[in-house]
């Protein structure tokens, strides 16, 4: 070794948590009260309990673990459709991965729609009917106004299948992307501003079409059955800024009443003149000074 000095970083990291809490049910939040950006997007399903006076009490379910809440489709090893990615608030995305399919399975369309689906959606979109995210990066899970629904505005439409044509086969009408769309607010004092939730959608991408082509006319031998064709699928998040910028407000300008006092011109007047007369008086005094200047 050489006698140069060689420098180190060192980093702390200090928890805090509750004796009395089980380490199996802590889990971070994403903020208090708003969003820290950077932070998972919080995602939960909202159920319903009747209490035992026969009132219906909803609330929120929530997963300890962030991996079960927002996430979408990611590339894995080789760019293939086998990993997720936490959705973060403000953390815009567009990833896109591959999927083989071979000439059979274009022979069952809705089958294949329903593999594009499924990786697109994941485990828990799969069924949004329910799904919220929470507006707060702490909204608590027993008051469901805390929590936004995920809204769908169009849902995908059934594939078709066109057979083979001239040696092609081919499904259309297929969904092959998802983006999401989440509008957030600063809300709060200008010097300790808040993010907030106010809404989330998620859109399904245009309908395509996918062929597979025969390069020859042996298209039905066992040597092109084994033949694949890659297939991107595409799953994009974006953050939408809803804030409204306050409105600068100025207050009325004062009115200025000049009046001179009642005995602004003694000794010449006595101070018992009205002050209409004095003010007259005035004026006629003002021009004769400028008709004896002139």
């Amino acid at each position: 070794m050489n006698n140069g000095t060689t420098h180190f970083t060192q980093n702390f990291h200090t928890q805090y948590i509750w004796a009395s809490v089980k380490n199996n049910n802590v889990f971070k939040r994403s903020g208090r009260p708003g969003y820290v950006t950077g932070k998972p997007v919080i995602l939960g399903k909202k159920t319903g309990n009747t209490t035992e006076e026969g009132e219906l009490k909803e609330a929120i379910h929530l997963d300890t673990d962030p991996g079960q809440w927002l996430t979408i489709l990611a590339p894995g090893r080789g760019g293939r459709c086998d990993s997720r990615s936490q959705v973060t608030l403000g953390k815009e995305m567009r990833s896109g991965c591959i999927i083989q399919v071979n000439q059979d399975h274009l022979n069952d369309c809705q089958m294949l729609q329903s593999q594009f689906l499924e990786l697109l959606l994941g485990p828990t979109l799969h069924d949004v009917s329910g799904l919220h995210i929470a507006s707060y990066g702490d909204s608590s899970i027993n008051n469901v106004a805390e929590w936004a629904p995920i809204l769908v505005p169009e849902e995908p439409r059934s594939a078709n299948f066109l057979g083979h044509v001239l040696g092609k086969s081919r499904c259309s009408e297929l969904i092959l992307s998802l983006h999401i769309e989440i509008a957030y607010s600063l809300q709060g004092t200008l010097a300790n501003l808040q993010a907030k939730v106010v809404g989330i959608v998620l859109r399904y991408g245009e309908p395509q079409t996918i062929e597979f082509t025969c390069v020859n006319l042996v298209c039905q031998t066992a040597e092109l059955q084994n033949q694949t064709q890659a297939v991107e699928l595409v799953s994009s998040v974006s953050f939408v800024k809803v804030t409204v910028p306050p409105q600068q407000a100025y207050s009325q300008p004062p009115t200025l009443e000049v009046k001179l006092p009642y005995d602004f011109f003694y000794p010449f007047l006595p101070s018992f003149v009205p002050v209409l007369h004095c003010e007259l008086i005035y004026i006629w005094f003002v021009c004769y000074c400028v008709w004896y200047l002139i």
